[in-house]
């Protein structure tokens, strides 16, 4: 028996969590082989059987059982050194992306981040990029909406989504707009207008989401031909009545613009994504927003 190698404790400790090597590989972005051969060594160096496999996955051995307990100690101990080191060294940044500052729920997210005296990089690079960010560990929380097309790109398993709060929906129309008055819009009503949309490569979730609500009202969004990276419309152009666009509704809009309530659809699910395996500083930020 050689010496026990530490580094090989939270690989141990995810598949005892998860109770099947397939999905904990998959959540620590290794191999199945990588990972069980990281499994063997343990074992080797311990010179006990930690794990036996069952049809479902795996089960824990005395043995095993009795390492889990130190190992999540060791585990815990380790990250909340490496967070109080960096943090002294003032490197402990989170890095967050609210997907648009402007928005009445990023703004408030980061308040409450603000809280946590933690020093923050924030960006608003969009949710294209997001997941691949997270999982590059170039991101370390990201503010987006609730995945709830009919085909949903689906969150790859070594991320987890938390939600947050739900924020209802509007329309924006130019101010001489039939229905800039009205207390409440149904989108069945403006299948002959043209909608805004941003550029598909900065927010395909958007673009899916209100190409879906028009479908579910019955028609095909006409798309109007100008598209900017903004989930925020330019508003020129909806006070010119040269498009409308669902938005949230705490979008800042100009006197020259009213933002409408949509009626008869669900509100937007705001959310907030971050790697399972993410450092407890990232977790403890997840409870400051309120996820």
């Amino acid at each position: 028996m050689t010496g026990l190698d530490p580094r090989l404790l939270p690989s141990f400790v995810v598949v005892a969590r998860v109770g099947n090597v397939t999905r904990a590989a998959a959540e620590l972005n290794l191999t199945q082989p990588a990972l069980s051969a990281q499994l063997q060594r343990l074992e080797a160096q311990l010179g006990v059987t930690l794990l036996h496999r069952t049809r479902s996955g795996v089960e824990l051995t005395a043995a095993g059982e009795a390492l889990l307990r130190r190992a999540e100690e060791v585990v815990a101990l380790t990250e909340l050194a490496t967070a109080e080191s960096r943090a002294a060294a003032g490197l402990d940044r989170l890095r967050v992306d609210v997907h648009d500052e402007a928005l009445a729920v990023p703004r408030e997210i980061l308040t409450r981040l603000g809280r946590m005296r933690i020093p923050m990089e924030v960006s608003a690079i969009g949710t294209s990029e997001q997941d691949r960010l997270l999982l590059s560990g170039e991101l370390d929380l990201a503010l987006g909406g609730r995945r709830r097309t009919p085909l949903p790109t689906p969150l790859p398993t070594a991320l987890v989504e938390t939600h947050l709060v739900d924020e209802p929906l509007g329309v924006a129309f130019a101010r001489d707009h039939p229905a800039a008055s009205a207390e409440a819009v149904d989108l069945a009503a403006l299948r002959d207008e043209a909608f805004y949309l941003p550029r598909r490569s900065f927010s395909p979730d958007w673009n899916d989401l209100v190409e879906t609500l028009c479908h579910d009202a019955g028609f095909s969004p006409r798309i109007a031909d100008i598209a900017t990276e903004s989930t925020r419309l330019p508003m020129s152009l909806v006070a010119a009545g040269r498009c409308v666009a669902v938005s949230l509704l705490s979008t800042p809009v100009p006197s020259t613009v009213a933002l409408v309530p949509l009626q008869g659809v669900a509100d937007f699910e705001w959310t907030v994504r971050h790697r399972r395996d993410a450092r407890h500083t990232v977790y403890d930020a997840v409870a400051a927003m309120g996820g």
